[in-house]
């Protein structure tokens, strides 16, 4: 796992900003609930239909203690006219009460009843609906002319169609806004891979650029990451996706089959198919106090490194993108490096391009390796990349490596630094491998490494340096004399159950790292964490502690371990992040801002649908569902990164709505077309009774469908 280059934009509940992020989600929120239910007010308006409420948010009770009301069921509220306008306590959507039409079966009979009592009694979806003055079919009197049901079909269809009108259009606006401001966006560039994913077998590079997702039409210079990930992800695990590639060296393009799978992403619950390829981060340094950790080599540099310095070289090496200023890092890991830093001078309110630009030599020491002196064991190679140095030597999966030079491996979670040491000196490594029932020995010239492999937890370990993945134990193979396991009494056989990195212990920076796993997590379900552990070591303060449980036989042992400095070894991080790259797409008229706006609205309405459409073909699982509480973080995350982003992912959610209110749900929009369109069918609507059991019907599944993403959430956020 890489740990110390990605800085990303985080939520504090005691920074400012984050409280403006929560107030411009819940703006952007309760507009596009208002733009829904406008469309629908002002259609219903157009045909004539009394509307008595217009409200965003529902008001359905007070919450009381006896008499006493603690929480209103309104915030606000006031008549005017006809209509009663205002906002209810439960921010989840909002509506119009028009006269005879309602949505909840419950108040379906008093609704019809009061449409009769205002001057007929032909039930809203019961009978046929007569137009105004006409007598229903028992006779009786007129329906009152401004009620819904006595509107024709086509004047209720369209006004119930209203409301996703107005998100479809709306979310054109919201896109049309975003890219006029300047959308900033993550390029479809590869910046890693997975170790033993589909572009790890690949030999997909960092820097390749993806141009096309299963022959797409995009214009190649407006694909972004986002769009690769959920085309991969749509595609669904064990299907084909094809990929247009422009490898770094190279000027013609080519194709690329890979077969996602759902082994590369395990994390709270996500079931999602993925190639194993990550998004390149820029050269530059985060812009906060999170850019540098404290007691690192990075912290220490002559002259110091700052937030923001942009590093375009190392040693005389060009790093144009963050992926090149790791891989340099990475060959001369345990050596001084210099890096040629640009540091914006002037004023931090000056405009950018009106400061002064200073080039900085920056030399930073090798960061020292921190160890508990617990050596894993490991198994047979697991896969072998085409074309490695493994696979010139002859390297299968399934070979258990059992010496290296005529020595055992003293400990697995080093061997990477081991061979590029021999690869930066041109050595050739002879390996002692068992195969079958037989050893045989390899000679290997490692190479050196190409990127720093990201090591989820859950996959092999991976060695770029020999183009292979090996499989890790989760027992204790060695204790190193004289090391904290030893004084803890850990011992090898012991196997590995559970860690976690303690509280007054745990740096926020460990936390974060591991943010992608629970904070305390078993090697049962994270058998290949080790390295993981080992990388987020190196960050620790010097109070951490990681407390470890280990069985040995039928008992279990707890132990607390601090790590202490191991001679002659040295980390692969020396200790500050980077932003990631992003490019900025600005619409420079208004005929682009609408070109593009059309554009993005088009391809979120039919990325929702096609997630839809992946979930019932069992593509993609339920499990990826998420609720309110998700979707609203996520959004506040969006507010965070600045308007344009905000205003792109409310473009989605515009067309989630859009999408999900038009499903043929009875109680949603789409149900009540349904109704409708077989009311012009034949000539009648369907009877009262079938009417409002389906209602019900629909009732319940939005009900079950609600408790089952806000269960996701809670297993997202609050279950760890």
């Amino acid at each position: 796992m890489d740990i110390s280059l990605i800085a990303e934009t985080r939520f504090s509940w005691f920074e400012l900003a984050s409280w403006i992020a929560i107030a411009k989600m819940v703006v952007g929120f309760g507009f596009l609930i208002f733009v829904h239910e406008l469309g629908h007010f002002l259609a219903a308006k157009a045909c004539g239909v009394r509307c008595d409420k217009f409200y965003i948010g529902f008001d359905a009770f007070d919450i009381k203690i006896g008499d006493f009301v603690l929480i209103p069921r309104r915030l606000f509220h006031f008549q005017w006219g006809e209509t009663e306008y205002g906002i209810g306590i439960i921010p989840l959507g909002g509506y119009v009460k028009m006269l005879g039409q309602v949505d909840n079966p419950a108040e379906q009979q008093a609704e019809f009843a009061r449409v009769r009592g205002e001057g007929g009694d032909t039930e809203a979806g019961g009978t046929e609906s007569p137009k105004a003055g006409e007598e229903n079919i028992e006779g009786s009197e007129p329906l009152d002319p401004r009620s819904f049901p006595a509107k024709s079909v086509p004047q209720r269809l369209f006004i119930i169609s209203a409301g996703v009108v107005m998100n479809l259009i709306f979310a054109v606006v919201l896109a049309m806004i975003a890219f006029s401001m300047g959308a900033p966006f993550q390029p479809a560039v590869v910046g890693g891979v997975v170790a033993g994913g589909p572009a790890w077998m690949a030999d997909v590079q960092p820097g390749t650029r993806i141009l096309h997702v299963n022959g797409d039409s995009k214009p190649p210079e407006h694909l972004r990451w986002v769009d690769i990930a959920s085309g991969v992800a749509l595609t669904g695990i064990g299907h084909e996706v094809t990929l247009e590639v422009l490898e770094p060296a190279s000027e013609t393009p080519k194709d690329l089959t890979l077969v996602p799978t759902g082994e590369l992403i395990k994390a709270r619950n996500v079931s999602i198919g993925s190639v194993g390829i990550e998004p390149v981060s820029s050269n530059q340094l985060a812009d906060n106090d999170k850019a540098i950790f404290a007691g690192m080599a990075a912290s220490t540099a002559e002259p110091p490194l700052m937030p923001a310095d942009r590093v375009v070289a190392v040693n005389g090496v060009e790093t144009a993108f963050g992926h090149d200023l790791k891989r340099e890092l990475l060959i001369h890991y345990d050596e001084p490096v210099t890096l040629t830093v640009q540091r914006l001078g002037g004023k931090p309110t000056d405009k950018v391009e009106n400061r002064p630009v200073e080039q900085l030599e920056i030399v930073v020491q090798p960061q020292p390796y921190l160890d508990y002196g617990i050596s894993v064991g490991f198994g047979p190679i697991a896969a072998v990349q085409p074309g490695s140095p493994a696979a010139t030597a002859g390297l299968q999966p399934g070979d258990q490596i059992q010496a290296i030079d005529d020595q055992p491996i003293a400990d697995i979670v080093l061997l990477p630094g081991m061979m590029r040491r021999a690869a930066r000196s041109g050595q050739t490594v002879k390996f002692t491998i068992l195969r079958g029932e037989g050893t045989i020995d390899l000679s290997v010239q490692p190479r050196l490494p190409r990127m720093l492999l990201d090591a989820p937890g859950h996959m092999p370990m991976g060695i770029d340096e020999l183009g292979i993945t090996v499989e890790l134990l989760t027992e204790i193979a060695a204790v190193r004399t004289g090391s904290p396991a030893d004084a803890a009494g850990l011992k090898a056989g012991d196997s590995l159950v559970s860690a976690q990195f303690l509280e007054g212990g745990t740096t926020l920076t460990a936390k974060s790292k591991l943010r992608a796993t629970p904070e305390e997590f078993t090697f049962e379900e994270w058998p290949q964490i080790w390295p993981t552990i080992m990388d987020v070591t190196q960050f620790m303060a010097s109070e951490n502690e990681l407390k470890l449980v280990v069985q040995r036989g039928d008992e279990k042992q707890t132990v607390r371990l601090k790590p202490v400095r191991l001679d002659g070894e040295w980390s692969r991080g020396r200790g500050f992040s980077l932003q990631p790259y992003e490019e900025i797409l600005t619409a420079y008229s208004f005929s682009e801002a609408v070109s593009l706006g059309f554009r993005e609205a088009k391809e979120s309405t039919f990325q929702v649908y096609l997630t839809l459409r992946q979930i019932m073909r069992g593509r993609v699982s339920v499990i990826n569902l998420r609720g309110p509480g998700t979707i609203a973080a996520g959004a506040t995350q969006m507010a965070l990164r600045g308007d344009a982003v905000l205003l792109l992912f409310l473009t989605l959610i515009s067309a989630n709505l859009a999408v999900v209110n038009f499903l043929p749900i009875p109680v949603l929009d789409g149900g009540h077309a349904v109704f409708l369109i077989y009311e012009g069918i034949f000539g009648k609507p369907p009877s009262e009774r079938v009417y409002v059991m389906l209602s019900y019907i629909g009732l319940f599944m939005l009900i079950g469908l609600m408790l089952f993403v806000l269960t996701l959430d809670a297993f997202q956020w609050i279950i760890p």
